[in-house]
């Protein structure tokens, strides 16, 4: 199978503390191996700006984001792990109204991105002294700190251009990127993602020092909301089998249409699973409903075969008896009674069931070879007839030089076993077997239908398709799933958490996904 890679990436902005406004922070760039197609998510993002004064929050649907589907359940590979290295990049945006916005990506829980403007007004730095920003990400119990950036007075870079000439150094800070106040860089870092990153909360902090001719003072800092790496979510959704008829399974003398195979005289019908069939005395085709256990069977018959003309979940297409005699005798005449048996049996049904004639499928299996050589393999190795009785079966072909041998066989005392043995389990009208078709199981179709808008990018349409069928269980994970990517995480928790309670292990691992992901306290 093909695999698809793809690469998800995903924006959040932080406002600055201070501001009044929690942060929103959806992450989620990964690369993934996947088997399938994908659906999409959307995610919002929250930015602050200043309107006439007055804080504003802005909330926009910034970008789509794009979930990996499994419709089998399994285990996706895990991608490899790129080689990360540092970088940083700072360019001057402008004047002072660009939006305080922080910008973190994750790509692949390997690599970190973090971007965000840094200004200085001419109030804060004048014109003698130059203000330090360093950048740190702070986690509990670990700090990784970022390369600086300097913000310069016009007198301060007039001194150390003047200081840097002297030295013999083209430049007095020759790797730090500057700027000047009232102007505001970008500042753009990408990192390699260290372990202790991807748990707990992390946090953006802005040391800051101002720097004169004699003195050097440490402002306050500036921390904005902490934030946290969350997984990447590949939910597991697979397609519904369409329910099997229940009456079926608690009678495997019921079978699907499409398992008919024609009865060809190989099969050993008396081992199938549920084998249902009447025994007639020798040479008779006359159905005795008091003989042997045929009185149990047939009420077994006529009430199953009118259990499935009733049930609307099925239709019957056709009821196939195979008539079954004795080897012994000549092989026209048995032919001839096991066809008049499987009629006697088909009449007995009809007369009771009201079913027609076209609804039968009737066949003379004539003399039962295979039962009698299966009847023999089967008993104790030690029987004194047993290996002579198989050598006779398995290499004469013709049937009447075969019963003739064996009616020889140890002075015709292994065929006088064989008839009071063997013989009368073989004089039987058979065998039973009930063919159906299942009526469409349209929940199943609905619902995979459903999982197939959503794996194709059409979460609005899956959900409303998933909502017709919400009261089959069947349908819980994928309308958990549907709900969650159209942005109702409390209905799709409820729905992942009703299906896990019924048994459903992929809604269960979905649940604990997302519950991951939102950071409900899932272990």
């Amino acid at each position: 199978m093909n695999k698809i890679i793809t690469r998800i990436c995903v924006l959040a902005m932080l406002a600055l503390p201070g501001k009044g406004v929690a942060a929103s922070f959806v992450p989620g760039c990964y690369a993934a191996v996947a088997d399938t197609a994908f659906v999409r998510d959307t995610a919002r993002v929250v930015s602050t700006r200043l309107s006439a004064g007055t804080l504003v929050v802005d909330t926009t649907l910034m970008v789509s984001t794009t979930y990996v589907v499994d419709t089998v359940a399994g285990t996706i590979a895990r991608a490899s792990v790129p080689q990360v290295s540092d970088s940083l990049a700072v360019r001057s945006v402008g004047g002072s109204g660009v939006p305080d916005t922080c910008i973190i990506e994750w790509a692949d829980s390997f690599a970190l991105t973090l971007q965000f403007p840094l200004t200085a007004s001419r109030r804060e730095v004048k014109k003698d002294y130059c203000l330090w920003f360093t950048p740190s990400l702070c986690g509990a119990g670990d700090t990784l700190a970022l390369p600086a950036v300097v913000f310069q007075g016009k007198r301060h870079r007039k001194y150390s251009a003047r200081e840097a000439w002297l030295d013999g150094r083209q430049e007095w800070y020759p790797s730090v990127p500057k700027g000047v106040p009232g102007d505001t860089l970008w500042y753009e870092m990408r990192i390699a993602v260290q372990p202790w990153m991807r748990y707990g909360n992390l946090a953006l902090c802005l040391a800051r020092e101002k720097e004169g001719c004699c003195s050097v003072d440490t402002l306050a800092p500036l921390c904005r909301e902490p934030f946290r790496y969350i997984p990447p979510y590949h939910p597991v959704i697979p397609l519904v089998v369409p329910q099997t008829y229940a009456l079926a399974q608690e009678n495997p003398v019921l079978h699907r249409l499409a398992d008919y195979r024609p009865y060809d005289g190989t099969q050993v019908l008396r081992k199938e699973p549920g084998a249902l069939y009447v025994h007639y005395p020798v040479n008779r085709s006359y159905l005795d409903t008091l003989y042997r256990t045929n009185n149990e069977t047939l009420d077994k018959i006529v009430e199953l075969t009118a259990r499935v003309s009733a049930d609307s979940a099925a239709e019957v297409r056709f009821i196939e008896i195979i008539g079954l005699a004795s080897p012994e005798g000549p092989i026209a005449f048995n032919i001839r009674l096991a066809q008049r048996r499987a009629e006697a049996l088909a009449r007995y049904i009809q007369e009771r069931t009201g079913y027609p004639d076209s609804l039968f499928r009737l066949v003379s299996g004539g003399p039962a070879w295979t039962e009698l050589r299966d009847y023999v393999a089967d008993t104790d190795s030690t029987n004194e007839f047993r290996d002579g009785l198989l050598q006779v079966i398995d290499s004469i072909p013709d049937p009447v030089m075969r019963e003739s041998a064996m009616r020889r066989l140890r002075g015709n005392r292994a065929y006088r076993y064989l008839c009071r043995e063997a013989l009368p389990e073989l004089r039987n009208a058979g065998y039973v077997r009930i063919y159906y078709d299942n009526a469409p199981d349209r929940v199943a179709i609905v619902i995979n239908r459903a999982i197939g808008l959503l794996t194709g990018g059409y979460p609005a349409e899956a959900l409303a398709m998933l909502e017709t069928v919400a009261y089959d269980p069947r349908s819980y994970n994928a309308l958990g799933n549907a709900c969650y990517v159209n942005g109702d995480i409390a209905r799709a928790l409820d729905y992942l958490q009703r299906a896990a309670q019924a048994g459903d292990e992929a809604a269960a691992r979905n649940l604990f996904l997302i519950k991951r992901r939102i950071g409900d306290g899932a272990e």
